[in-house]
């Protein structure tokens, strides 16, 4: 293919302006450190810094499927440690939700040929002196190809308090209100690294079950907080009502509904657990007993699999949680007297009032 004197001049130029670009990011990155504020985790590819008039942005690629939950989590941890606080808006938008309360979004990308289709998620935060950090993540890939959902991108920008409050105007005045309070609970910096918390757990078969063609993923904080009805798919010796009793009894914010609700409308959430029948066992009396139960929201069946999102699991881990709940003098008794029989009844849901704990917990602090 011949190439017009003017087309070469073209490629020159644009060939000139990368070089020069990549120059700046090199000598800025030189001249100004990386700001704490940016986690850039290890196996980042292609990390690019660069600072100009006191604005710092940081862009890399870095292995992680969707939809990123380990990821989220450690970035997460890493600003709540260093005091930055979520925005529950757009600095930029009164009243467009951030991503730490609508979670991902997807479009399609009619600028680029051929078309593609963008996985986004963007929030951002505040810290006391007033300076902005905006993260933005996103998988893209094209339109008619099959979803790439391990590659992801990562853009990180902080303006100086100064720099948004000259961008923002009076909106910079709106930000303290709308600044969410930690999501996750920081470990002394001196601490042990509070990395596998973050890190995806095996989960039992049982919770597995729960997806739908994907493994499921722990939810962050920010979505247990986001519940405000459950439902309890099942009922053995009226443990779903004990439960709903116990669930509802903090407050109206959380409604609990069970199979013998008439339920019009989809939940937020649905809990599940699972029941073993034990028979003679230490004196305790026979019956059903909760050895695991999840709350999950369901996964969705799209071109990919949108995997079911844990947001609270309790199991007893091998050590029955019922029996360290009922005191030792009911143990061994041939005929259970009414305390005791109340104490083992109790003990069965005594997974609830943490779940009940986890959930007002966060929803008071929203």
């Amino acid at each position: 293919m011949f190439q017009t004197r003017s087309t070469r001049l073209m490629i020159l130029v644009l060939t000139g302006v990368a070089t020069f670009a990549g120059c700046q990011r090199r000598t800025a990155q030189q001249q100004a450190p990386v700001p704490s504020a940016f986690f850039i985790p290890d196996g980042a590819r292609n990390v690019e810094h660069q600072e100009r008039q006191g604005i710092h942005e940081v862009s890399y690629e870095v292995d992680a499927a969707y939809p990123a939950s380990s990821f989220l989590c450690e970035l997460t941890q890493h600003l709540d440690q260093r005091q930055w606080r979520g925005l529950r808006e757009d600095a930029l938008n009164p009243g467009s939700e951030s991503s730490l309360v609508r979670g991902w979004g997807d479009y399609g990308n009619a600028t680029r040929q051929p078309e593609t289709h963008v996985h986004s998620w963007s929030a951002e935060w505040r810290n006391q002196d007033g300076d902005l950090l905006t993260y933005g993540l996103k998988y893209e890939y094209p339109e008619t190809a099959k979803p790439e959902l391990s590659k992801l991108k990562v853009l990180g920008l902080v303006w100086p308090a100064n720099v948004a409050r000259a961008q923002l105007g009076s909106r910079a005045d709106e930000l303290p209100a709308l600044m969410m309070p930690a999501l996750l609970p920081v470990a002394p910096k001196t601490g042990p690294s509070n990395g596998p918390q973050c890190s995806q757990p095996q989960w039992s078969e049982f919770v597995s079950n729960k997806s739908t063609g994907a493994a499921p993923v722990r939810a962050l904080p920010f979505e247990l907080a986001q519940v405000r009805t459950i439902d309890i798919q099942r009922d053995i010796d009226g443990l779903a009502g004990r439960i709903a009793a116990i669930l509802n009894a903090p407050g109206p914010a959380l409604r609990v509904r069970t199979v013998h609700d008439q339920i019009s409308e989809p939940s937020d959430a649905t809990l599940d657990f699972r029941v073993e029948c034990r028979c003679n066992e230490g004196g305790a009396p026979n019956g059903f007993y909760v050895r695991e139960a999840v709350l999950y929201k369901n996964g969705i069946q799209r071109e990919w699999a949108e995997p079911a999102r844990v947001l609270y699991y309790w199991t007893d881990a091998g050590t029955p949680a019922w029996k360290s709940e009922v005191p030792s003098s009911c143990f061994g008794q041939k005929t259970l007297n009414a305390a005791c029989k109340s104490a083992f009844e109790q003990a069965d849901v005594a997974f609830a009032a943490a779940l009940a704990s986890a959930l007002t917990d966060l929803q008071g602090r929203r």
